[in-house]
């Protein structure tokens, strides 16, 4: 027997702020333990369905009952805790992660890079120095293809009441008619992603806002070629514009990995040359003699997956607050992987 489990509606999925600065914030989709159990027991029974937990609550193993197998079915994962009442966040969190190897919001995957810029939201930099936002996110609509794949996104910050983020399908428009009754067009677009019936339905006959305008394609590249890019974009951006290679060097100030490191004082044009970009810091004293602290970071080229996935959110958060437009999820999520059999070949 196979259960086949609904995408998550609009009003199912929660917005969570992933990074802040004082230009903006990221979010992250997720889900709640509640819509897991509505989930499950709207489509499997609530009497075919149950959880147990090990570890201290750490793993979580969700079982269906089969009736052809007349059997129950278990999958299995692990969570973690989270910042207030930890047993009880710890539990939730393995029993969402093991729904998801059900495939339970496992759409949430494929959502896009989601950056709300400053102006857009109310940022606050609290008497610790880091910055914070109070606003509260929601989904407005939400698009899946065929493959439960995200193809359509609207955000709206329910505090100020606006819509701060739109991700949208794309197709070829290919009628206009006017309707000489009442006066109002008819248009037809032929839509390129293949919106599952289950969408159809629910926008079907409903008020929809619709926004038209040129499709400009977007390239395919590899991890560095992508950081490249984004790069560039932001170089000719400018005004004047700059060096591509400047930006980088800053970009790796903000984003990139670093280390201190004491010298000579006539080594410090040798370490100008060796290193991608370094500063000095000062002149310091080690055990009476005289040395200079220089700050130095590393190359792109030296990062781990992690380190470089840290770089290109940042330049993409970058692109954002300037307004350009940001590579898609999936090129982004390409990128990454590509640098991880890169990265993995070497080590």
């Amino acid at each position: 027997m196979e259960y086949k489990f609904r995408t998550l509606n609009a009003d199912e999925i929660d917005c969570r702020i992933a990074t802040i600065s004082q230009k903006g914030l990221s979010l992250l989709l997720y889900k709640d333990a509640r819509v897991d159990q509505n989930i499950l027991d709207e489509t499997v029974g609530c009497m075919n369905w149950m959880r147990h937990h090990s570890r201290d609550n750490a793993n979580c193993v969700v079982s269906i009952w089969d009736n052809e197998k007349k059997q129950w079915i278990e999958k299995e994962d692990t969570g973690t805790e989270s910042f207030t009442e930890k047993e009880k966040g710890l539990a939730s969190d393995s029993f969402k992660r093991a729904c998801f190897n059900w495939g339970i919001g496992r759409e949430l995957y494929s959502a896009p890079f989601i950056w709300i810029s400053s102006e857009d939201a109310n940022i606050k930099q609290g008497g610790n120095g880091k910055f914070q936002c109070f606003d509260k996110f929601v989904v407005e609509q939400i698009l899946y293809d065929e493959k439960r794949n995200i193809v359509a996104l609207s955000i709206k910050n329910a505090t100020q009441k606006k819509r701060v983020f739109l991700m949208d399908v794309t197709g070829v428009l290919k009628d206009i008619q006017r309707d000489w009754q009442t006066d109002k067009f008819i248009i037809s677009v032929v839509i390129n992603e293949k919106i599952s019936q289950e969408m159809i339905d629910k926008i079907k006959d409903c008020k929809l806002s619709i926004i038209l305008k040129r499709f400009r394609k977007k390239r395919s590249l590899d991890a560095n070629g992508l950081l490249w890019h984004c790069l560039g974009e932001i170089a000719k951006s400018m005004n004047p514009p700059v060096d591509k290679w400047d930006v980088y060097l800053d970009m790796l100030k903000s984003y990139g990995k670093f280390t201190y490191i004491c010298v000579k004082p006539n080594m410090v044009e040798a370490m100008k040359k060796q290193w991608r970009e370094c500063e000095v810091v000062g002149d310091i004293d080690i055990n009476g003699k005289e040395a200079v602290q220089m700050l130095c970071y590393f190359g792109s080229s030296t990062y781990d997956t992690k380190e470089f996935s840290v770089l290109l959110d940042g330049v993409i958060s970058e692109m954002a607050e300037m307004g350009l437009e940001t590579p898609a999820s999936q090129d982004i999520q390409r990128a990454l992987e590509q640098w991880e059999k890169m990265h993995e070949k070497v080590v």
